[in-house]
């Protein structure tokens, strides 16, 4: 799993999407080359965000267990080997 994107929603409703660099053993996810996806407050606007989504680049995130509230694999976005 290393290597693939992964997206995680936050308690205070954030979006990240990044590739999964680390899962140490407190259960903390690490993501590297990060963006934070930004969600429209409409149905209208939230149509718009799926096929043009909004993007703020973040980089390196450290997500703890206690903030996670899902975490999905984004299916064929394999990165590579991760160094």
């Amino acid at each position: 799993m290393l290597g693939q994107r992964l997206r995680v929603v936050v308690r205070d409703g954030r979006v990240l999407v990044g590739q999964l660099s680390c899962l140490d053993k407190q259960g903390n996810i690490i993501l590297s080359h990060t963006v934070q996806v930004l969600a429209g407050c409409s149905a209208g606007a939230e149509q718009k965000l799926k096929r043009h989504p909004e993007e703020r680049l973040i980089g390196l995130v450290l997500v703890p267990p206690q903030q996670r509230v899902s975490c999905e694999v984004e299916v064929g976005t394999s990165v590579g080997a991760v160094c």
